[in-house]
């Protein structure tokens, strides 16, 4: 009887292959290989890596699997692209925000009061973290977290002078993206 497979034409242990072959971090491809093998075919850690090595790399060979891991290399590159869009866009707007659209003045006494959560724009409520503060619940605006974490997105936390060596005992200096000493 065949083995029922997926959209793609992979079998649930080939398509799991393919996840952990993905979602694997690190340079060394026989090591990602076979760890993803031994997950996916639920495999001893104690056999022979290269027997398991000698199976992924067959699994490799298939043109399914190669499409379907450059797929989902495809899709997880996307998604981090839109994760980073997000958290850049949500600290600018953070940023931008007005403590006085957290504040009305109210139609009966005539002074400042904070608006009710329906009264605030659903837009700026998510940008919001709302703390209690004795019976009461209030809206917090950390604009020192945004600026930080836009910082580190960015890259501007990184190191401006980086040593770089070789084995040749030859030294020099990697600068990327500051032009500050420069005319």
């Amino acid at each position: 009887m065949a083995r029922a497979k997926n959209k793609h034409g992979l079998t649930p242990q080939q398509e799991l292959f393919c996840q952990y072959v993905v979602d694997a971090y690190g340079t060394d491809t026989k090591g990602i290989l076979v760890a993803a093998y031994r997950k996916a075919y639920n495999c001893k850690n104690d056999a022979q890596a290269n027997t398991h090595y000698a199976n992924a790399s067959r699994l490799m060979a298939n043109s399914k699997i190669t499409a379907r891991v450059e797929q989902l290399r495809e899709e997880q590159a996307r998604l981090a692209s839109i994760s980073r869009e997000r958290i850049i866009s949500d600290d600018v707007s953070i940023l931008d925000l007005d403590p006085l659209d957290l504040w009305t003045i109210d139609s009966k006494t005539g002074r400042w009061r904070m608006r009710y959560l329906h009264e605030i724009p659903k837009k700026t409520r998510k940008l919001l973290k709302f703390v209690r503060v004795g019976k009461n619940i209030v809206p917090e605006v950390d604009k020192d977290a945004a600026k930080k974490r836009l910082i580190d997105v960015l890259g501007f936390a990184a190191a401006k002078d980086i040593k770089v060596t070789s084995q040749s005992n030859v030294a020099g200096e990697l600068r990327i993206g500051f032009d500050d000493d420069e005319e």
